[in-house]
């Protein structure tokens, strides 16, 4: 029987964003995960020596706890579930230097669902996803006006040799030869699109970035320069529009200003 009541997919989604790093849909459903589900980590903080740092132990299954405890031969500890922010506040005010999500020896079996953080990074980590997910996950933004929400962008940026920074985007083509940039007001939207290997898989192999911005910000950066090529506006939400609905995902750029 379950000691504790893990959520299977806190640990489901570690080992995806893991296995797809640096990736913006597995990143942000991990920690979409963290903030929903707690985490298994000492009722007293302890820590335990990572080449020099100490390093706080967390678990997001009783199993890798079990493999963990085995080789604690001289801490005896409770463990209790605990939320990621109330944990990375605690964290602060000590001297542990660094988290590991289900540490193992390396003669322990791999669950593919081990990594290590400084907490500082991790702490960064969290704060920038959960800033998208406050904005994507507030109706407040779906029912402002097309001009005022905040959109993810699927975004290339480069630098020139001069350091100046240049952003290019996806686009969508319509059966009339139109071009678009497709942005997402809603997560839901965006994973419609992210989730089509034909839309993604040129975004990955040329190291796309997912950016959130207003329209104003899209048509007239603060910094850089934003390249629209050929394109005649955006299509907000795209992915399973309908041919009269997708007329009306779509804004010019006259539109925009």
């Amino acid at each position: 029987m379950s000691k504790y009541n893990l959520s299977p997919e806190l640990n489901d989604k570690l080992k995806n964003s893991l296995a797809n790093q640096g990736q913006f849909l597995e990143d942000i459903s991990f920690v979409y995960a963290l903030q929903a589900f707690p985490v298994l980590v000492p009722s007293k903080i302890f820590f335990f020596d990572v080449e020099g740092h100490k390093t706080l132990p967390m678990f997001t299954t009783e199993e890798d706890l079990a493999v963990f405890e085995k080789s604690l031969t001289e801490v005896e500890t409770e463990w209790e579930l605990r939320p990621i922010r109330e944990i990375l506040t605690a964290l602060m005010q000590t001297e542990i230097a660094s988290v590991a999500f289900n540490p193992k020896l390396a003669t322990d079996e791999s669950h593919d669902n081990t990594v290590y953080f400084d907490k500082e990074s991790l702490l960064k980590f969290v704060s920038y996803y959960t800033g998208i997910l406050n904005e994507m996950l507030d109706p407040e933004n779906v029912k402002k006006e097309r001009l005022t929400r905040k959109y993810l962008v699927p975004t290339f940026v480069w630098t020139d040799e001069e350091d100046k920074i240049h952003r290019g985007f996806a686009n969508l083509t319509t059966q009339d030869g139109q071009e678009f940039i497709p942005i997402f007001d809603n997560l839901n939207s965006f994973a419609a699109w992210y989730n089509e290997a034909y839309f993604v898989d040129p975004f990955k192999e040329n190291r796309g970035q997912v950016l959130m911005m207003d329209l104003k910000t899209l048509r007239h950066p603060d910094e850089g320069e934003n390249v629209f090529g050929k394109t005649d506006g955006v299509t907000i939400n795209p992915i399973g529009a309908t041919n009269d609905d997708y007329q009306k995902t779509l804004m010019f750029w006259n539109e925009i200003g």
